[in-house]
């Protein structure tokens, strides 16, 4: 059987061809079935692709329009159940963990002082952990606190965070924008600023 083109991909799934469907989805899941062997385990990987592959195939649909043929359909394709299965996976590991848990063990901001650092530059960059610690202690809002440490220092998915947070995920960006905000505010009053703050780690 000859391969499909791009073109048949795209004509054969706009008119919901059952067969082309069903194709896609075997494909997709066999996809995830080796992308997938070491990351999950092997009693719960036929499932995990079944379930990513479905997703996956609802996702393509969708985006179809996107699709600008630059590369073949099914890698195009792939690429997005791969992203759908990394996420799931991400989602996965934070569904039994508590935001407020999770804050006790690291309450603060913290980047590495650089070794090959001098030691006055050294300095400078504890210094600035300190002060960029010292507002978000002292100059952010509960909720502000949450929402900024959860993210970016423990990289929890925004899904997460709002449900946690009991606030919706529109609602977390703008927890969020307003707590980057304050921070700028509050290290401008200190005579500090991001860039001088980022400054030496540069």
């Amino acid at each position: 059987m000859l391969a499909h083109t791009n073109q048949d991909w795209l004509d054969g799934l706009n008119a919901n061809d059952p067969a082309l469907l069903q194709e896609l989805h075997d494909v997709l899941r066999r996809g995830m079935l080796a992308a997938f062997h070491a990351k999950v385990d092997a009693e719960k990987l036929d499932a995990f692709a079944e379930d990513i592959a479905q997703q996956s195939v609802l996702k393509v649909l969708d985006h179809l329009e996107t699709f600008q043929g630059r590369s073949k359909f099914l890698t195009w394709a792939t690429k997005i159940a791969v992203r759908t299965g990394l996420s799931e996976l991400r989602h996965a590991r934070w569904r039994e963990r508590s935001l407020d848990a999770l804050l006790e063990t690291r309450k603060t901001f913290s980047m590495p002082v650089e070794d090959a650092a001098t030691p006055e530059q050294q300095l400078e960059q504890q210094e600035a952990i300190h002060m960029l610690n010292l507002v978000i202690t002292e100059d952010l809002t509960a909720h502000q606190r949450t929402a900024l440490l959860s993210i970016l220092i423990h990289k929890a998915p925004i899904e997460v965070v709002a449900s946690q947070m009991g606030i919706s995920r529109n609602a977390v960006y703008k927890v969020i924008h307003d707590a980057r905000k304050r921070l700028k505010r509050s290290l401008a009053k200190r005579g500090y600023s991001i860039d001088g703050i980022l400054e030496p780690f540069q």
